[in-house]
């Protein structure tokens, strides 16, 4: 998984939730990340659907 943290907000806020888009024409997939208050801090891309759930549990439901 790569996040790309916007203007170094990660190491002052970390990702406690992200959105996710699966893009099958790329095999990828993209989201954003928010830090506790909601606020879109980043982003990222991943091929892992498993690597994604590990870092943001409940992310694609219960």
């Amino acid at each position: 998984m790569k996040i790309d943290y916007w203007y170094g907000d990660g190491r002052k806020n970390p990702a406690v939730y992200a959105d996710c888009t699966f893009y099958p024409n790329e095999g990828i997939y993209r989201g954003n990340v928010y830090d506790a208050d909601g606020n879109i801090i980043g982003d990222y891309t991943s091929a892992d659907s498993i690597e994604i759930e590990e870092r943001f549990p409940g992310i694609f439901g219960e």
